[in-house]
């Protein structure tokens, strides 16, 4: 499958969307300025992209259109679109509850097949898998700010090809908000704004 090319614009509400437990598109963040014209033509192609996906809109959800039968209809991010910045889909629940809008589920031990008992009656553990998993940009990302010295927003965008507001948008949606990383910030005599993950402080 050929790799889908984003604009800056893209990557901002796909990111916002990502960063939501439910996934929703809308409203799109305050930095983004652009007209309503232009942003249904956007949403629009997202949707031909397949990178966002209809669902009929839950009770208090800002809904996008109407359908013909009446229906309120919600954009929310697909699993393409959170594959497209970077977020991986193997082990994510979420990616399944956000195109129904349920609360995730609890993970099967594997697709379509009973868990093995042992002779006990006591479920057997699963097998270990040995194939490596694929780092993504936002796997670099983390790694970046996981660094004892931290990172610059420049150093992130050289470090994931991202566009700088793509990066923050990424910073504040999926890994503050979506993955509750905390993430700080200082600034550093002779680098500027230093970026940070530190581990949460127990009370």
């Amino acid at each position: 499958m050929a790799k889908l090319k984003l604009t800056d614009a893209d990557r901002v509400i796909l990111s916002a969307a990502g960063g939501r437990e439910t996934g929703l598109a809308l409203p799109i963040p305050k930095s983004l300025k652009i007209a309503a014209d232009d942003l249904e033509t956007k949403l629009r192609g997202l949707l031909k992209k397949e990178l966002l996906s209809e669902r009929p809109s839950l009770p208090g959800e800002r809904a996008w259109m109407t359908g013909e039968d009446g229906t309120r209809l919600s954009l929310v991010i697909s699993p393409t679109g959170l594959a497209a910045i970077g977020v991986s889909t193997a082990d994510n629940a979420q990616a399944d509850a956000v195109s129904t809008g349920a609360k995730p589920a609890r993970a099967k031990v594997a697709a379509g097949k009973p868990e093995a008992s042992t002779p006990s009656g006591t479920a057997a553990p699963a097998a270990d898998s040995s194939e490596p998993k694929r780092m993504t940009k936002l796997d670099t990302l983390i790694g970046a700010l996981r660094q004892r010295k931290g990172a610059t927003i420049a150093e992130l965008v050289e470090a994931t090809g991202w566009q700088a507001h793509s990066v923050r948008g990424s910073i504040s949606g999926a890994l503050k908000k979506r993955m509750s990383l905390n993430v700080v910030s200082k600034t550093v005599d002779g680098r500027g704004r230093v970026y940070r993950i530190e581990a949460e402080t127990t009370k």
